[in-house]
């Protein structure tokens, strides 16, 4: 097995640069990474502990709606035991798998978490509501600028002067 920094990984920090996601706020984000930039572990399980109080259901209901969630031929079996592992420290070799992330997300309405994953590579994440108005309000620049246009295309001197 070769040394991580000969397969290709950087081991020191770099730069990463959105891809295109920021030009809807009018600006390019570079975000720094650094070894051990997504070692969150600590951190993801005290988000999801706040989660779950701020859900205010018991664990054995969020669990029951995970499984249901993940089923399927290798769906993924929860029970608070599972749930209690995820947001225990001193239990850190349990795991929460990205399917579980997704149906525990889904379970608690904890859509901030996302949110939070996203912000570690420097993205942000948009409800599709927010989109479509952003859509249409840049339409609404478009056709202003379509009109001005037009208009100074209709005059005498052909929007020349």
């Amino acid at each position: 097995m070769q040394p991580r920094g000969q397969r290709g990984f950087s081991t020191g920090a770099r730069t990463r640069r959105s891809d295109g996601q920021h030009k809807l706020f009018g600006r390019e984000a570079e975000t720094q990474i650094r070894a051990g930039h997504f070692n969150i572990e600590s951190e993801l399980r005290k988000a999801l502990k706040s989660a779950i109080d701020e859900a205010g259901i018991p664990r054995e209901a969020i669990a029951a709606e995970m499984t249901r969630l993940c089923e399927g031929e290798h769906g993924l079996r929860v029970t608070k035991a599972h749930l209690d592992a995820w947001t225990a420290a001193s239990r850190s070799p349990w795991k929460l798998p990205v399917s579980g992330l997704l149906a525990f997300i889904e379970a608690t309405g904890a859509r901030w978490l996302i949110a939070r994953l996203a912000s570690d590579l420097g993205l942000h994440v948009v409800e599709d509501e927010t989109i479509r108005l952003a859509q249409i309000g840049k339409l609404h620049e478009d056709v202003d600028r379509l009109q001005r246009r037009l208009h100074a295309l209709k005059r005498p001197d052909g929007g020349t002067a």
